[in-house]
């Protein structure tokens, strides 16, 4: 039987996921990573400029603190967009820019 705290966290990913792909995004969900959860790209192949957006999804009842801002910070250069959207229960999405 899966880890509890694994399989939350793995819905938290695919309700990003999804959200992300209604808002016109493609996105790639990185299993067991540490840091970045979600690669996102909008745009065409053939276009040579692309938005593109790092996700870390956290959920539970503890907010993300200092130490997850500074996991995400280290884990890409500062020209890259990144984010962290908290789900906290029965709560809205928080997206917290890092």
């Amino acid at each position: 039987m899966p880890n509890r705290n694994y399989v939350r966290g793995r819905q938290a990913e695919y309700k990003a996921r999804r959200q992300l792909e209604q808002e016109k995004w493609s996105t790639h969900r990185s299993a067991g990573s540490h840091g970045v959860d979600l690669v996102c790209i909008r745009g065409t192949p053939l276009e040579l400029l692309h938005d593109l957006l790092y996700v870390s999804v956290k959920s539970g009842k503890r907010r993300p603190g200092k130490r997850d801002l500074q996991e995400l910070r280290r884990a890409l250069p500062r020209s890259v967009p990144r984010e962290i959207w908290y789900y906290a229960p029965r709560q809205p999405v928080e997206i917290i820019p890092v």
